[in-house]
């Protein structure tokens, strides 16, 4: 772990190593935690900061693939689908990232509002869908 200080590839591959050999040790539990802390609160500050999202959405997915264990990835799942339903307006893509967060974390409150909502959106489109066929 000392050679791997500065270098995150090789400290990243150090936290792997040891989550493997040592899943039920207080360090392991303590990087599944909060591993994506600190990666979390830099995204938070970019975008409330006023950063684009193409400086903040990088981050908050860094924590779900660097740190999916972390109890901040339910987080970043739900501001990438917020930025993209609110910021970005783009309806598919955050369709696609609600529907990653309840399925990748369902019982979180994140994941149980993502299901909420995606429920509502699926009800919004299926009264959508019979107004155009009843024409």
């Amino acid at each position: 772990m000392k050679d791997a200080l500065g270098d995150t590839a090789s400290a990243d591959s150090a936290f792997r190593e040891l989550l493997r050999r040592y899943p039920d040790s207080e360090p392991a539990r303590v990087l599944r935690k909060d591993g994506g802390k600190e990666l979390f609160l830099r995204a938070e500050r970019a975008r409330l900061s006023g950063k684009p999202p193409d400086i903040f959405l990088p981050l908050y997915e860094e924590v779900l693939r660097r740190h999916p264990e972390s109890s901040y990835a339910p987080r970043a799942a739900y501001a990438i689908a917020w930025t993209y339903e609110h910021i970005l307006r783009d309806s598919l893509k955050a369709l696609a990232a609600y529907r990653n967060l309840a399925q990748t974390f369902p019982e979180t409150e994140p994941g149980k509002f993502a299901r909420k909502k995606l429920s509502l959106w699926t009800a919004d489109t299926t009264v959508v869908d019979s107004m155009h066929t009843s024409e």
